[in-house]
């Protein structure tokens, strides 16, 4: 005989429960019978287990709370506790400072349901991730992601036709629908569509609707209709790509739905609001490869990222090649490389051939064929330098045309120096020649003895040229 049985599945099992097996044939039990059989829950399985009513967007300074509904490998409801689960917040979008001040806990209800309860206390604008793992193991969903957004965006009061009174009942059948809801493109007019399912007062304009969004910028947008007493139609513009919350309230009641999240988008490249940065721009060594980063931009100064973007990099000029009177100027005009990097920036390089005075520009289209359009500060004026040997030769050839002319120098200050030595001896040579006293002759000779000082004077004079000059023969003394 097979007996089968199910055990644990009646409501109060709440945990390990020994049962006691009774088999008997005609009223007397068989042999072995009475058997205790203890029966425990399946464990708890994350990827089964969820979590109910967990908000995306979360007040900061306001706590939110929701639940965990623990399930077993078969993806039953467990109805016992004692699991480990862990809450862990990881940032996403905004500050180190922001991510640190969401916390939260979790209260074991004891039935196979956990609350949880978590609070932001830092007043901005930033994202996280909620993590809510059991042994390490993310459960079904997490992680989830969690919006902050600062306290008192959209405090109850009363706004535009507030002075009327509004039945809450009519606002509360309203309907929002449209794009407008998800996201929009800065720059763009985005729309959202209000329907009421009752015909609502004909005197309830289209203006007595209120429509903001808070985020990167403040934006208020326009309700018109009714177009035909029940359809209103929402629009708003922003400028600045990033994530808003939004609400339409009437009088002082927001609508179904509100508030709500969009993103914006950045609008498309706009190739005058890119910048480009980089050594590159105004230097660069022949030979050598140079780069440049450009940062797209859209018009509304919004960093973008478009596949369909293309950038085109040309370089024009030249230089002297060759030496002295074979040196001629060359031109050259040849095209860069461009590398994307994915996330809205791109590397710009070029290897210019020779040293020299170039153009460099930097072009943008959307279309392989264009048109294309210069960036911001297109053309730049490049100045090349000779590579670092042509450098070093130049260098070595200057210094060995100085040490030359150096040397040269030195031989010219010694050979002046030894004619001036040769001058100073030869005058010093005759200043010590003795002066005789000429006889005293008659009247005959008074004529002699008058021109012996000129007579002398010459000869100290053509000694001193026979010093500096060898090679005329030397006046001799008795002369």
């Amino acid at each position: 005989y097979l007996v089968e049985y199910t055990a644990g599945a009646e409501e109060d099992f709440t945990g390990p429960t020994t049962y006691t097996l009774h088999i008997t044939c005609q009223g007397q039990h068989i042999i072995g019978s009475p058997a205790n059989h203890t029966v425990v829950p399946l464990m708890t399985l994350a990827a089964t287990t969820i979590a109910e009513d967990v908000p995306s967007l979360l007040t900061a300074g306001e706590a939110a709370e929701f639940l965990i509904l623990a399930r077993d490998t078969e993806g039953r409801a467990c109805t016992r506790g004692l699991d480990n689960f862990r809450l862990h917040f990881q940032g996403m979008v905004g500050t180190q400072q922001d991510f640190e001040s969401v916390w939260g806990d979790i209260k074991d209800l004891k039935d196979g349901k956990y609350m949880v309860r978590m609070v932001a206390e830092q007043a901005a604008y930033f994202k996280v991730n909620m993590h809510i793992t059991l042994e390490d193991e993310d459960i079904k969903g997490s992680p989830f992601l969690l919006s902050v957004i600062p306290p008192g965006l959209f405090n109850v009061g009363f706004w535009n036709y507030a002075f009327r009174l509004i039945d809450e009942r009519a606002v509360g059948k309203c309907e929002i629908s449209g794009s407008g809801l998800q996201g929009a493109v800065a720059g763009e007019r985005a729309e959202i569509v209000i329907v009421s399912k009752q015909s609502m007062d004909e005197d309830i304009p289209g203006e007595s609707f209120s429509l903001e969004l808070r985020g990167p910028e403040y934006v208020t947008g326009v309700v018109e209709g009714p177009l035909d007493g029940t359809v209103y139609t929402g629009s708003y513009c922003c400028t600045l790509a990033g994530i808003y919350t939004g609400t339409i309230k009437i009088g002082r009641f927001p609508l179904p739905g509100c508030p709500f999240q969009l993103t914006v988008r950045p609008d498309c490249t706009d190739p005058e609001q890119c910048k480009v940065e980089g050594d590159g721009i105004h230097s660069c060594r022949e030979a050598q490869e140079a780069q440049v980063v450009v940062t797209t931009f859209d018009m509304h100064g919004n960093r973008t990222y478009r596949t369909e973007d293309i950038f085109q990099v040309i370089l024009r000029g030249g230089g002297r090649m060759g030496k002295g009177k074979d040196a001629r100027f060359q031109r050259v005009d040849f095209p860069g490389t461009v590398r994307d990097h994915g996330d809205g920036t791109l590397t710009a390089s070029y290897t210019p051939p020779f040293a020299g005075a170039f153009s460099m520009r930097i072009l943008h289209s959307t279309l392989k064929e264009g048109p294309f359009r210069d960036v911001q500060g297109s053309p730049f004026q490049l100045e090349c330098s000779p590579s670092l040997a042509r450098e070093a030769a130049e260098q070595a050839e200057k210094l060995r045309a100085a040490q030359h002319k150096a040397s040269e120098d030195k031989a010219e200050q010694r050979r002046l120096g030894a004619i001036l030595a040769t001058k100073n001896a030869t005058s010093m040579a005759a200043a010590q020649i003795p002066m005789r006293q000429p006889p005293v002759v008659g009247r005959a000779g008074a004529h002699h003895a008058d021109l012996v000082p000129g007579a002398l004077q010459h000869q100290r004079k053509a000694t001193g040229l026979a010093a500096l000059f060898p090679k005329v023969p030397a006046v001799s003394r008795a002369a």
